[in-house]
């Protein structure tokens, strides 16, 4: 999943997790490589990304991606308008849906590395791990039903992720 600071970076973001779907939160900013390298570990099946993204302005590198990554079956694209278009299938209505969120104890996402040493390296997440990571920043950082939170990192960034956007989606005004 490659969104940036867009409210469908976290419609998407929580409904893969409450379908069991383990995302890769990619940055906005990583280019070809990252993403190759990302999906030749994961293998994935579904793809998100965003028709403002350099690389997905026009359909050649999706090609080229699709191509090099059989397992790739859905590619979904914010602002794409056509057969692809995420804000399609986030307004489609969910007939017979039935939640099926992993175990607390399996992995939830993958978290990225600060990509010190090159590509950066997925780092499995329990919803465990993530739960205490809440709990603890909302305890620390005073957060509460009257909290406000203004994100100007990368949503997808490993601080937002852990200490700040999902303490607020779980602060006790639920967001």
């Amino acid at each position: 999943m490659q969104l940036g600071n867009v409210a469908e970076f976290y419609m998407t973001f929580f409904a893969l997790l409450r379908i069991g779907v383990a995302p890769v939160n990619a940055l906005f900013s990583h280019q070809r490589s990252e993403l190759n390298a990302y999906a030749a570990q994961i293998k994935p099946a579904l793809l998100i990304a965003d028709r403002e993204h350099a690389l997905f302005a026009d359909d050649s590198f999706l090609h080229a991606f699709i191509a090099e990554h059989p397992s790739l079956r859905v590619a979904l694209l914010r602002n794409d308008g056509g057969e692809r278009d995420l804000a399609t299938e986030i307004n489609r209505p969910a007939d017979n849906f039935i939640a099926n969120p992993t175990p607390a104890d399996e992995v939830a996402f993958f978290q990225l590395s600060g990509g010190s040493t090159g590509t950066p390296k997925l780092i499995p997440r329990t919803h465990n791990d993530y739960d205490y990571s809440i709990r603890r920043s909302n305890e620390i950082c005073g957060i509460n039903a009257e909290t406000r939170y203004l994100n100007a990192l990368p949503a997808a960034h490993n601080y937002a992720m852990s200490s700040r956007v999902r303490s607020a989606f779980s602060s006790p005004a639920g967001g």
